[in-house]
């Protein structure tokens, strides 16, 4: 995956993810989410969203809040 660094846009509580689509990137999120012990079932919020620039895009970033 990309080398971009989204470090400045994450706070305490948020997590990043990535993957060749949105949903795949919000899973790697939420998987992250799970390991820091959040429930199963809440609501996120995606914060920030970054695609790969190219045609198609090929990488998606974001960074969730759980209870968003």
């Amino acid at each position: 995956m990309s080398d971009l660094d989204v470090s400045e846009f994450i706070g305490e509580g948020d997590f990043e993810g990535e993957g060749d689509t949105f949903d795949l990137a919000c899973e790697d999120a939420w998987k992250k989410a799970r390991a820091a012990n959040h429930p199963s079932r809440t609501w996120c919020k995606v914060k920030h969203h970054w695609v790969l620039m190219e045609n198609p895009v090929s990488e998606h970033k974001v960074v969730i809040t759980p209870g968003g």
